[in-house]
């Protein structure tokens, strides 16, 4: 299986999630933003993978094997942001609920602004949220997402 390439940014960026649009959004155009994740720390968001999908037949060149790319598959994004009551409400807010259903079964469309006003964009739902100690010994939130499709990126305009 093929490596993640990772977005990772830090100051300067903003996470915000949205409601549910599309299954394979490109633009943030229309979206309809329901939360900014509050004093964010740090962020990592995988940009995908493929599996490998093995087509080695018995006339196979040279008697090796051979691949060819399968499904891919972008994993989990990660955050880190300051604990407080108001962030940890805000945060499970963002779970999808157990009644949850189509189109989007509790996923969110998120994206993510970078300091030079690129940006990120996908799908996924708010998976896990865990409290612990980040530097300096502060109390953080580390939360992931489940990516659900594609990260698609847009670039910045000039």
């Amino acid at each position: 299986m093929a490596t993640n390439t990772y977005a990772q940014h830090g100051f300067g960026t903003g996470l915000f999630a949205c409601l549910f649009t599309d299954p394979a959004p490109d633009t943030i155009s229309g979206l309809v933003v329901v939360s900014e994740i509050p004093q964010m720390v740090s962020d990592k968001i995988p940009l995908g993978s493929f599996t490998d999908v093995k087509t080695t037949h018995l006339k196979s060149y040279r008697k090796f094997n051979t691949y060819i790319p399968g499904f891919g598959e972008a994993g989990d994004a990660t955050f880190q942001c300051r604990y407080s009551e108001s962030n940890l409400n805000v945060l499970m807010g963002l779970r999808p609920a157990p009644t949850d259903g189509p189109p989007d079964y509790g996923a969110l469309t998120w994206y993510e602004v970078a300091p030079d006003g690129s940006i990120l964009i996908f799908n996924g739902y708010l998976k896990t949220i865990d409290k612990g100690t980040g530097e300096d010994d502060a109390v953080v939130l580390d939360c992931s997402i489940k990516i659900t499709g594609p990260v698609n990126f847009q670039h910045v305009t000039t």
